[in-house]
């Protein structure tokens, strides 16, 4: 299960950082971040985090929680919404059970 310490964690290794160079980027303690990487600090605090995630390139809810957020995603599903209804009836059908086949697979993985 993956948890603020280790996102932060591989976060900072990507891009070759150690905890002092993150620290003086972002103006955050080092004491503050290698207590997160440990665990011991759940919640680094809001502006820290803020500050964390725009260095390593992610958003904070993606670092504290793990949650991506998909800005386009509605575009992309209006879009693909439209192409789906110029499909015929039989071809519309057969797509929603592929579909649905992957997705059962993705989750028993």
């Amino acid at each position: 299960m993956s948890t603020l310490a280790t996102r932060l964690r591989a976060l900072r290794l990507k891009l070759g950082l150690s905890q002092y160079e993150l620290a003086d980027i972002t103006g955050v303690d080092r004491n503050t971040i290698a207590k997160a990487e440990l665990g011991i600090t759940l919640q680094p605090g809001k502006d820290k985090l803020r500050k964390l995630a725009r260095i390593l390139k992610t958003t904070p809810a993606q670092l504290e929680y793990g949650i991506v957020e998909l800005p386009a995603l509605d575009e992309n599903l209006q879009l693909l919404t439209q192409r789906i209804s110029k499909l015929t009836f039989s071809v519309r059908n057969q797509l929603i059970e592929d579909v649905n086949d992957i997705i059962n697979q993705l989750e028993a993985q």
